[in-house]
């Protein structure tokens, strides 16, 4: 259960306007601790999201924390979730579901990784930078949910290395931040 309400309100009773919320999907496992299949022969650890995100009591402990902490408060929270489908990430993130308000979609962060580990990257096509673009922008249509725009995080390369080349690097850039920019969405900024 929810164990700590007094320490967020502390935080939010200081002026703080919100939190992210860090692997927000992955506070409930599958008690049966299974080990995950071998699907990449050439490594020890293994893909283990079928037993590690989205278990059977996440969603109660993110109702309770909104329940006891962030309802009394004007504040936004933002969750990352990943690994999950449309219909899963709108429970995490639609205004009736009283969980989270914003969520960090990975469709354009994981474009050219291997299916499974987004770690492996293999190289992107831009069709298939175009669809996760896509998915994106249209994850908002016919829901009451939000989320944000990044195209990058410290989990992968940055977007100038994975999407452009050495040669257009300062193009590339500038082309990268434009179309960030035109997203629908919340835009995020990185605090240096």
């Amino acid at each position: 259960m929810y164990d700590s309400p007094q320490d967020d309100m502390f935080w939010f009773e200081c002026g703080v306007d919100g939190f992210r919320i860090d692997t927000a999907g992955m506070y409930s496992k599958d008690q049966a601790f299974l080990d995950a299949p071998i699907v990449f022969q050439d490594q020890y650890y293994q893909p283990s999201a079928i037993y590690t995100n989205n278990g059977p009591r996440t969603h109660e402990f993110h109702k309770e924390m909104f329940d006891q902490v962030t309802s009394k408060y004007d504040v936004m929270t933002v969750g990352e979730v990943g690994y999950c489908s449309k219909e899963e990430a709108l429970k995490y993130v639609g205004a009736s579901e009283n969980e989270m308000n914003m969520i960090f979609l990975f469709d354009v962060i994981e474009v050219g990784c291997e299916d499974g580990d987004k770690f492996r990257y293999k190289g992107f096509n831009l069709k298939d930078l175009k669809q996760a673009v896509q998915n994106e922008c249209s994850f908002i249509e016919g829901t009451d949910a939000w989320f944000t725009v990044f195209i990058e995080n410290h989990d992968q390369a940055r977007t100038i290395s994975r999407f452009g080349d050495k040669k257009h690097q300062v193009k590339n850039g500038k082309l990268l931040s434009i179309m960030q920019t035109t997203l629908t969405g919340t835009k995020v900024k990185k605090l240096e």
